[in-house]
């Protein structure tokens, strides 16, 4: 686990979703209430839990005081794996997102839960290199105790020295007033970085120093985003097309979906005709495939309005899942994440969302700096669920 605590993320959005003005909820059954009681039965022993580790941490100002918080940081994690399997087996007896909302008190109990105090207890003391406690550091991030050498060799710290001077370039070039030059000198070293932070990643120790630079950098890692990567596509590949490589791992997956959703608006419509048209054709056969499976009706999907047709039987919860089992499963590795925010009105007066592909770059390095291409694949809402998200 990092400092997110994310396992909440499948079933918050329910608490926006569920119960529609005039939605009739069907009751639970036996086994149902049953499930959803079994999962309630879990929070409360998580939410002392938590209250535990976050006073330990809050406490922790030493290394033996951090080895002893680091006892209950597990404690946390066990919790909350039985709490996950809770949840899985309730939401296997059909138990809806709706029922939950209405029926199983999903908000008191997500409200016993002091999850934002944990998790700033457990990125502060990752800001402070956790006291220098490895027992901590492999507790929050949930491997297993390994063996640890103690002293920094020469070699690691002139290691670190090299990603220090990584970030030092970063929070450089995070700004909107920034010289562009150093862009292609951030990138340079980033690419030789790579080596040097997996031979890093393999020994807690520095592990943990690692981790360290990453939350000290946190502020300048969410202003270059926010300021979308100064369209610089070298940026964007390392930072989020490789969600493996060091910071790209940084960003989860749904900063992803919102960012590349966002991005869909902005691409070069020349450009992106031509390598569209090649990726639609390249996948023609798996589309075709795909079509027959899920009754996608005659839309080529292309524009709003030729959209494909969201089958009637998946539910609106369902619609970002569906279409991203779409791109996923047609355009395969080029399959990029996305979560709607709304749905758009299009000239045939239906609804569309739209899932997203990487179309590549745009080509044009001198004036927009090479950006990445985002390309929609447009799907028309159920006629009789077309209200906006």
């Amino acid at each position: 686990m990092n400092k997110i605590f994310a396992m909440w993320v499948a079933v918050v959005p329910a608490i926006c979703a569920a119960g529609q003005p005039g939605q009739e909820i069907p009751p639970m059954n036996q086994e149902q209430l049953g499930g959803v009681e079994a999962f309630r039965a879990g929070i409360v022993p998580l939410a002392e839990k938590l209250r535990a580790a976050t006073h330990a941490l809050s406490a922790a100002n030493s290394q033996s005081a951090a080895d002893a918080a680091a006892v209950q940081v597990r404690q946390v994690s066990e919790a909350e794996k039985q709490v996950k399997e809770a949840a899985r087996a309730m939401m296997d007896t059909g138990v809806t997102l709706e029922q939950l909302y209405e029926e199983g008190q999903l908000v008191q109990m997500l409200g016993l839960l002091p999850v934002a105090e944990y998790n700033e207890t457990v990125q502060k003391q990752l800001k402070e290199g956790c006291q220098g406690s490895t027992q901590l550091f492999l507790a929050i991030c949930e491997r297993e105790d390994e063996k640890v050498v103690g002293a920094l060799q020469p070699a690691e710290v002139q290691d670190l020295k090299q990603v220090e001077k990584l970030f030092t370039l970063l929070r450089e070039i995070a700004p909107v007033s920034h010289w562009r030059a150093l862009e292609a000198d951030f990138v340079k070293l980033y690419d030789e970085v790579l080596p040097v932070v997996a031979r890093l990643q393999q020994n807690p120790v520095t592990a943990m120093h690692l981790r360290q630079l990453i939350e000290q950098n946190e502020q300048a890692l969410h202003e270059l985003c926010n300021n979308r990567f100064h369209g610089n596509g070298n940026l964007e590949e390392r930072f989020l097309l490789r969600k493996d490589d060091f910071l790209g791992t940084y960003y989860s997956r749904s900063a992803l979906a919102e960012y590349f959703y966002m991005r869909a608006g902005e691409w070069d419509e020349k450009r992106l005709e031509l390598k569209g048209n090649k990726l639609w054709n390249d996948a023609a056969a798996r589309l075709e495939d795909f079509r027959r499976k899920h009754d996608l009706g005659k839309g080529d999907g292309r524009t709003p309005e030729t959209a494909f047709e969201i089958p009637a039987t998946v539910e609106e919860k369902d619609y970002a899942a569906f279409v991203n089992r779409f791109t996923r499963e047609v355009f395969g590795e080029l399959h990029l994440p996305a979560e709607f925010r709304f749905s758009s009105l299009s000239s045939t007066g239906r609804q569309v969302i739209y899932g997203l592909v990487y179309a590549g770059r745009s080509g044009n390095g001198n004036s927009s700096y090479d950006p990445v291409l985002v390309m929609p694949c447009y799907f028309n809402l159920p006629e009789k669920k077309e209200d906006t998200k």
